[in-house]
């Protein structure tokens, strides 16, 4: 309690601390004329279907709560290698879900290129739903098939309902606070946008920053308010360069990637909801 009293500087990570961790469906954008009906149908039974939940089927699900009617008679898990998954079902055909580059491949091009990057820079978080060619088997082995793109669906990280009055009162106080996460910077930056933190825009790209023991690493630290493609070890160094100036530097975190900034920091504070390794580390624990 008496460090924190001298903190000035509070560096927060995104997820988990400014958002709940969780995402929820923004929109869903028909592609090409086709049917709004059809897509909603697919989308809830691509969720509902869906043996190997995440934070995608998660959001989709708490939208679509209507049980769906589809049956799949064949499955293609999604892979953090492929960026997408797949169903067939019977009657209804092939469907994909997943990143517009790896769904669409050369096909990702032109004015639909330019509307996934207009949203992108929005802060959304966009796939494409795609009807596919043929028939999938199940297993985790799959090619993808030629396709057709039917609609984007756009995904944003829920925010949590105070940040604003939470960031008013640490400047109130003289206590600025700097977002540093592992997303990209342009999705950060929105998220701050809408936490309510000055200084949202200028967000930086963490891996285009000056080597981390030289002083304009530490000049682009202090001056910047949002990092985004920040690993552990930047994070830990960028508490450092501001300790360096003669800051008195607080963390917040929830995950293992924030564990070495935690751990250097003057006060490190971690969520009880997030990884052992945080809350062990930490000095306090916010169990609420």
């Amino acid at each position: 309690i008496e460090v924190l009293a001298r903190v000035d500087v509070l560096c927060v990570d995104k997820t988990g601390t400014i958002t709940e961790g969780s995402l929820a469906l923004a929109s869903v954008e028909s592609l090409g004329g086709h049917d709004t009906a059809e897509v909603d149908a697919a989308l809830a039974a691509l969720s509902q279907l869906d043996a190997d939940r995440n934070a995608t089927s998660a959001a989709l699900n708490n939208h679509y709560t209507e049980a769906t009617t589809w049956k799949v008679t064949g499955r293609v898990p999604f892979s953090s290698a492929r960026k997408w998954s797949g169903m067939t079902f019977s009657d209804h055909g092939s469907w994909v879900l997943g990143a517009p580059e790896n769904v669409l491949t050369t096909a990702y091009e032109g004015d639909l290129r330019t509307q996934v990057e207009a949203h992108a820079a929005e802060g959304q978080r966009v796939l494409v739903l795609a009807q596919a060619d043929g028939v999938f088997a199940d297993g985790p082995d799959a090619t993808l098939p030629a396709v057709t793109p039917v609609a984007l669906v756009l995904l944003e990280d829920v925010v949590r309902s105070d940040p604003a009055e939470t960031l008013q009162f640490f400047a109130d106080q003289g206590v600025t606070v700097k977002v540093i996460s592992g997303d990209n910077n342009v999705t950060v930056g929105a998220v701050a946008r809408r936490a309510g933190l000055a200084a949202w825009a200028d967000n930086v790209n963490a891996t285009t920053l000056p080597p981390e023991d030289t002083e304009e690493f530490a000049d682009a630290i202090e001056s910047g308010t949002v990092f985004g493609r920040v690993t552990p070890h930047q994070k830990r160094a960028m508490v450092k360069a501001l300790q360096a100036r003669g800051h008195t530097v607080a963390m917040t975190g929830d995950g293992v990637n924030d564990v070495l900034a935690l751990k250097d920091s003057d006060c490190g504070v971690a969520m009880a909801s997030g990884s052992e390794a945080t809350r062990g580390v930490a000095q306090l624990v916010l169990m609420d």
